[in-house]
């Protein structure tokens, strides 16, 4: 459901709290949505928030994604993961979304990343990531000292024959966990295509996953052929 013309004027206070929760990222609940008008004069919510969006967007957060976020609902299983993650305080500080193409998970991390993480929580695909392994060692190892990270699509990227993306990749699941600084992860793998992606069974990330990580699949469809 989404309500991105809802008037941010001229209602009640129910309405009022339900967009600044908006604003701050938060998830709305159903109550929290009837209490919004369909349409009236004035802005938008998009209009009334593109200030924020275009300060996350400039710290390199996904504008489709950052869009997205502010529209989900509360009761959305993906959403519901990530909040019980937070909540948890990141007793399991590894969190992998897996699920197909244009299921949500890149929108529910973000989500997460923008109204959950904490402080300095960045954005970040694991195709850049892996290139960033082969040409660029300095500016790579600064993603490991960010307070929260997201890792948008784990699979995509290309793997050297050397192993340095898959080492990078090491090297970062690594220092999340000995940190224990939370890291989200999304994937269109499934588990076992996950586990051989990052090295097998025995590898030392899977280790890692083990002891502080936890997996959530969604079996939800590609929402962009539904318009």
């Amino acid at each position: 459901m989404r309500h991105d013309e809802h008037n941010v004027t001229s209602i009640g206070n129910a309405a009022q709290l339900a967009l600044a929760k908006l604003e701050r990222g938060g998830a709305l609940s159903d109550e929290d949505w009837d209490s919004l008008p369909e349409r009236a004069p004035g802005p938008t919510i998009t209009e009334r928030a593109a200030p924020r969006v275009d300060a996350l967007v400039a710290a390199g957060w996904p504008k489709r994604y950052v869009v997205d976020a502010s529209a989900v609902v509360a009761d959305w299983p993906l959403i519901t993961r990530c909040e019980r993650w937070h909540v948890s305080g990141y007793a399991k500080s590894i969190l992998i979304l897996a699920g197909g193409v244009g299921s949500g998970k890149s929108t529910a991390a973000t989500w997460w990343g923008v109204s959950r993480g904490p402080r300095g929580t960045s954005y970040l695909t694991a195709e850049r990531f892996a290139a960033l392994s082969r040409y660029e060692v300095d500016d790579r190892s600064r993603w490991e000292r960010v307070g929260g990270l997201v890792l948008d699509d784990v699979g995509v990227e290309y793997l050297d024959g050397k192993g340095a993306a898959l080492g990078a990749l090491e090297a970062l699941v690594e220092r999340f966990y000995a940190d224990v600084k939370p890291l989200l992860i999304t994937t269109n793998l499934t588990r076992d295509g996950f586990v051989e992606r990052v090295g097998g069974d025995g590898s030392r990330i899977v280790s890692r996953l083990r002891g502080a990580g936890s997996w959530f699949g969604t079996q939800d469809k590609d929402h962009r052929r539904s318009g």
